[in-house]
């Protein structure tokens, strides 16, 4: 995001702040989608993303990486917004609300990959542990370095390297496998 923006938000300047959220906003909701399986969650999550970005605003300067910032606050409210219904009496437990279930994967390749090898690859994602498949997500197709993804998540760069090893695996065993 160009600097200019940020120091700008950091001044109040709304023009500036609604230019970020047209930047931001697809991908956080779709990274929200992927952990809350719910739409109306996911756009809560993102408008209360947004709303911590506007109340911390003063100090987005002093973020090292405000594309890590706000994949934090977007996985903990995502969280956060997973326990409040899991904590409600009709809600249902976590364990079945928090799966990380990835929609199928766009690639360029598509062309050379055909739809059943695709479709082999995406079972093959949805069948790896959910704590794996969402550190797999983070690293491999939003590309985020594993130093960040343990700091987002709260673990060990060595627990995330393990995570994509175990996936990468998995799939390989997968793929190779005829069906």
């Amino acid at each position: 995001m160009e600097a200019n923006i940020i120091y700008r938000i950091t001044k109040g300047d709304e023009r500036a702040f609604d230019r970020m959220m047209d930047a931001w906003s697809a991908r956080l909701y779709r990274y929200a989608l992927n952990i809350t399986r719910s739409s109306e969650v996911a756009e809560e999550v993102v408008s209360d993303v947004f709303l911590e970005v506007w109340k911390s605003r003063g100090s987005l300067l002093e973020i090292a990486s405000l594309e890590s910032w706000l994949r934090t606050v977007t996985y903990r409210k995502a969280v956060t917004a997973l326990r409040h219904l899991a904590s409600r009496p009709e809600g249902v437990s976590l364990d079945e609300v928090a799966q990380f279930i990835m929609d199928p994967i766009p690639s360029p390749d598509e062309d050379i990959i055909s739809r059943e090898e695709g479709e082999r690859l995406n079972e093959a994602i949805r069948q790896l542990p959910d704590k794996c498949r969402h550190v797999f997500y983070l690293a491999k197709i939003d590309c985020i370095s594993y130093k960040e993804i343990a700091a987002m998540l709260d673990i060990t760069v060595a627990t995330v390297n393990y995570h994509v090893g175990y996936a990468m695996d998995s799939l390989r065993r997968a793929l190779r496998t005829p069906s």
